[in-house]
């Protein structure tokens, strides 16, 4: 991630209710991708939801 904490969240859009806080270095698992808000599952707590896309880059 290129931020310290990400919000996983419900839905596409910032209103929509936090699931969970994703730190830094958190592995995802990246199940669907529409536009800048991405489906993923989170590989620490099996949670599933929408990150904004933007903050997120690849493991090198």
């Amino acid at each position: 991630m290129t931020t310290t904490d990400l919000n996983l969240r419900e839905g596409p859009a910032p209103a929509f209710l936090k699931i969970e806080t994703l730190g830094r270095g958190s592995e995802l698992t990246v199940l669907e991708k529409q536009g800048k808000w991405w489906r993923v599952k989170s590989a620490a707590s099996g949670a599933e939801g929408r990150i904004n896309g933007t903050f997120v880059k690849p493991k090198a």
